[in-house]
């Protein structure tokens, strides 16, 4: 079976916000970049879900995975991966690598 890439509206709402954020820092060519190498990311979690670490204190299913600067926060349910946050740098209480 596919596995299927889902992200709520959240989710895409973080994109374009790291995006926008990423243009006026350091320019449209960086935040073109920076949002594909994340997205790059999302394909790689869909083949591999279990890449991501385990974060039972935000629900059974919640995993996170680290992609440079960002922390991408998802759910696998059946064939599907649901992603719900892409966060800048957690604090130290949020993720220990």
């Amino acid at each position: 079976m596919t596995t299927i890439l889902h992200l709520i509206s959240a989710a895409k709402s973080d994109l374009h916000d790291i995006w926008h954020y990423t243009v006026k820092a350091w320019g449209e060519a960086q935040a073109e970049n920076y949002v594909a190498l994340l997205q790059s990311a999302c394909h790689q979690l869909v083949k591999s879900p279990l890449l991501g670490k385990p974060m039972p204190d935000l629900g059974e299913d919640v995993r996170v995975y680290r992609c440079q600067h960002h922390y991408i926060f998802y759910i696998e349910e059946q064939e599907n991966i649901i992603f719900i946050a892409f966060i800048r740098g957690c604090s130290t209480n949020c993720v220990r690598d």
